[in-house]
């Protein structure tokens, strides 16, 4: 009886809000007959909302209490915050690439939302470039995160202004500095600010001290242009290795060979990329001509038109090609958003019928490069969710197996 009793007020206080606020057009109601309705819909919902938020009383929880907090917990029940955005900071001596890879691979380990680096100049170190991040509206469990980068610091000043402004705050300083003094006084500043650091090169430096017995430099390495002086004495120019003038040559080559350009050539590639349209091949083949030094050459394939007959020729190893395959839904996605992309810079005549992101055609172009590498015995690689660098890494590895001179770089 007794909670049938509160189902009927309930219902009979929300029947009377909604005639009062919509009904007296119709039939005249007080104000005070309006006002106590709001008044004792508030009372309920302030109830109810302290039994969600600090827990029930003993024994004062009933069936009736639950629908009321499932009613009010719907869809125009306020959301539960998210955590306080948190922030790594990055101190590097030098471009700080270092630390931002490193960081950002252990944040794929903690679902990290947001993974943009953002580089500060000493100017703009100021306790107000620390105040927030960017809440984002992204899966709630993942963590609210970003990442400031500090390049090219050379004083521990610097390094101050930077910890002074992260004092008090929820960050985390990671840091890449050659100069031992330098490092030293980071890691005090730290301490002494309550600041939780990581030292990503000082264990390194001193496994390899013991190691190859001898101390590191302890200086920013540079490779100038020309001999320069400083303080009087002459700095003699660091000699430039085989493995550098071997990358520029890889570059070179890539840049030649780039969406089936200049075929002939194929013979002389190190690697061979295959893939449909949209599959990265050309960011792949950068990537592994920068990194690697490695002469890359990349072919598109489409169902309509045949590769290129110097692909199958007695000079080409199978087991230096490579297919990149694409999820089919994301493919599609990307191919869209190209598509309107150029439509916009373009005239719509004949758009309709275009079927560069068709599904049928889609799946069409996938099959056929499938059958190809099938037949050929080239190596599939997908490509899905994997990044450029993740995508050079594999392909390197399997070079290692077959052609471990390929691989091999100057130390």
């Amino acid at each position: 009886m007794f909670r049938s009793s509160r189902r009927m007020e309930l219902l009979g206080l929300g029947l009377l809000l909604v005639w009062s606020s919509f009904g007296s057009a119709f039939v005249p109601v007080s104000r005070t007959v309006k006002q106590n309705a709001r008044l004792t819909l508030a009372s309920l919902a302030t109830r109810a909302t302290k039994t969600v938020l600090f827990g029930a009383p003993a024994n004062s929880t009933s069936a009736d209490d639950e629908e009321l907090i499932r009613l009010i917990r719907g869809p125009l029940g306020a959301k539960t915050p998210r955590p306080k955005p948190k922030t790594i900071i990055i101190l590097s001596d030098q471009t700080g690439v270092t630390a931002k890879s490193a960081v950002g691979k252990s944040l794929e380990q903690f679902n990290g939302c947001d993974q943009r680096f953002i580089n500060l100049r000493e100017e703009d170190e100021t306790e107000s470039s620390l105040q927030s991040v960017d809440e984002r509206d992204d899966d709630e469990d993942c963590i609210n995160v970003g990442t400031r980068v500090y390049p090219f610091l050379k004083t521990d000043s610097q390094i101050a202004s930077v910890l002074k402004a992260a004092h008090d705050k929820d960050v985390i300083v990671v840091f890449t500095l050659a100069d031992p003094e330098l490092r030293d006084a980071t890691i005090r500043m730290c301490e002494l600010s309550q600041v939780e650091y990581v030292d990503l090169l000082g264990p390194m430096f001193s496994s390899m001290t013991s190691f190859f017995g001898r101390a590191p430099l302890g200086k920013v390495t540079q490779m100038p242009s020309s001999p320069y002086t400083k303080a009087g004495k002459i700095i003699k120019r660091r000699k430039l290795s085989d493995d550098y003038y071997r990358r520029i040559d890889a570059v070179e080559f890539t840049l030649k060979c780039d969406d089936g350009m200049k075929p002939r050539l194929l013979k002389e590639a190190d690697v061979i990329l295959l893939g449909v349209s949209r599959t990265g091949k050309t960011p792949l083949s950068v990537v592994l001509a920068q990194t690697m030094g490695l002469k890359v050459a990349n072919i598109p394939l489409v169902v309509d038109l045949p590769p290129p007959v110097q692909l199958f020729s007695d000079d080409i190893d199978p087991q230096r090609v490579f297919l990149l395959t694409l999820d089919e839904q994301d493919l599609m996605r990307i191919r869209r958003y190209r598509l309107n992309r150029e439509l916009k810079h373009a005239s719509t005549v004949g758009a309709s019928s275009s079927s560069y992101a068709d599904p049928d055609y889609l799946q069409a172009d996938l099959a056929h490069a499938r059958d190809l590498a099938r037949k050929q015995g080239y190596t599939v690689i997908d490509v899905t969710g994997r990044a450029v660098e993740e995508t050079a890494s594999l392909i390197q590895s399997y070079l290692n197996d077959r052609f471990p001179e390929l691989t091999q770089q100057d130390g």
